[in-house]
């Protein structure tokens, strides 16, 4: 991915963004921006002619369930949104037609590995290591787009290829559509023939020949792929870009589940959310800005939920979870008695720095539930969920293996500090009061294989 930023932040005439009293912004200079009761984006029009551009409807959970945009050329239509908990995993026009279906991976509640897009067939999405979306391929690993972005996510695609260019000579013709119908491709979808394959669903026939014909009416006379500078929206389908976020092209921002984000002017569109829960020592969730983004660092963090900044986890032991930064993290697990010698201490910070992210990871866990509970800091400001709540058992039984395992796979860092023996002990102690905790929770079935080794009683002292 290479990294751009031409784009300059555009404000009102006085070069400030304008604001309602609950903090939501008004107009960022080309957009007026209407919310409802609970401070979501509801309408957007154009600045100086109040026509629509966009409208939203979402659900009881909050969640954005149908967008209908006018008055935006070939953006204009009706999309409805559905989600397995907080994903997007398909999308369908108006008239119930599907246009996206989403295949979602499992470090990152925002990793995107694959889109079925209708009249394309299948793509395979690629990110970067801060699940920036770099590109899209074909089932033959051809480059369809490839994605560029400011630091901010401004984003830029380039189209590398068509989806049904059999013969990869940079159009789509009578030459590739030939293929379906003079046996080089009819039936089984194998080698580069699954490029002929529109439906997706393993062979070539009559339904891909419609698309593909369907597919060629739209094209320039000429047909040739067009090497135009980059547009600033996917071209063949995609919706996800900076973080693996939703792209809406209409406004020119990016879904973040409570929040807006806008990278014209490189701050979310409405204010944070947990402004007023203080995080132990360290103030507001996220600074005393409230709608900046990831701290002004999002070449670093991210933030999936518009509520708390996260990093990429970099422990090699605990691959793809992600550590909730909190302003303060370290010192945020040191403050509830993680640190086995208080103060800095240059020979324990790659430890301390490892079960501050042991200590976290089961927090990641519960990023589903981060709409009920604060849970990426109760710890730290000492306010538990409810334990009368029905799913709080539920999901600590579901979440606290994590942290068992987390703790089990650092325990090899222990050579490397001043006391092994203490290291190690300290480690295992903490794994036998997470061990109790799934009797306590009625959940001795969740217990992990770690918790059967009797050195990790938390009886056992220096």
């Amino acid at each position: 991915m290479i990294i751009v930023d031409k784009h300059a932040s555009t404000y009102d005439d006085n070069g400030n963004p304008t604001y309602d009293d609950n903090g939501n912004l008004t107009f960022d200079g080309n957009f007026k921006y209407t919310y409802d009761a609970w401070n979501r984006l509801v309408k957007a029009t154009l600045d100086d002619t109040d026509v629509t551009i966009h409208e939203a409807a979402f659900d009881g959970l909050g969640r954005r369930v149908v967008k209908t945009v006018s008055n935006s050329g070939d953006l204009d239509g009706v999309t409805e949104y559905y989600h397995n908990s907080n994903q997007i995993i398909e999308t369908r026009d108006g008239s119930g037609n599907l246009e996206t279906q989403v295949y979602h991976g499992t470090q990152y509640i925002d990793e995107v590995v694959g889109q079925r897009i209708a009249a394309m067939g299948r793509v395979y999405v690629h990110q970067d290591a801060n699940y920036n979306v770099t590109g899209t391929t074909d089932l033959t690993a051809r480059q369809i787009e490839r994605n560029y972005y400011s630091p901010y996510g401004q984003l830029e695609v380039a189209v590398d290829s068509h989806p049904f260019d059999y013969d990869d000579d940079g159009d789509v013709d009578a030459d590739d559509y030939a293929v379906t119908t003079n046996g080089t491709c009819a039936g089984t979808a194998t080698a580069d023939c699954r490029r002929m394959d529109a439906d997706a669903d393993g062979d070539v026939d009559s339904t891909d020949q419609t698309t593909i014909n369907d597919y060629i009416a739209t094209l320039s006379t000429d047909m040739e792929l067009a090497r135009v500078p980059a547009a600033t929206e996917s071209r063949r389908g995609n919706r996800f870009g900076h973080q693996g976020l939703a792209f809406t092209a209409d406004v020119d921002a990016y879904s973040v589940r409570t929040r807006w984000f806008s990278p014209r002017i490189k701050m979310f569109s409405q204010r944070d959310q947990l402004a007023l829960k203080p995080i132990g020592k360290s103030g507001f969730q996220d600074g005393q800005n409230l709608t900046s983004l990831v701290r002004s660092n999002p070449l670093r963090w991210r933030d999936a939920f518009g509520l708390s900044t996260c990093k990429g986890q970099s422990d090699p032991g605990v691959p793809g979870w992600i550590e909730c930064h909190n302003g303060e993290g370290a010192p945020c697990a040191r403050e509830v008695g993680w640190d086995p010698y208080p103060g800095d201490n240059s020979d324990w910070t790659d430890l301390q720095e490892a079960i501050s992210d042991c200590f976290l990871a089961e927090e990641s866990c519960h990023v589903q539930d981060v709409n009920r509970w604060n849970l990426c800091d109760f710890k730290c400001d000492g306010e538990e969920p409810d334990p009368s709540d029905p799913q709080f058992y539920e999901t600590e039984c579901r979440c606290r293996p994590n942290t068992v395992a987390c703790f089990a796979n650092i325990l090899g860092w222990c050579d490397a500090t001043p006391d092994p023996q203490l290291c190690e002990i300290m480690l295992k102690n903490n794994i036998g009061m997470i061990c109790i905790s799934f009797d306590l929770y009625s959940c001795p079935e969740n217990k992990p294989s770690e918790c059967s080794d009797p050195s990790v009683s938390p009886l056992v002292t220096p």
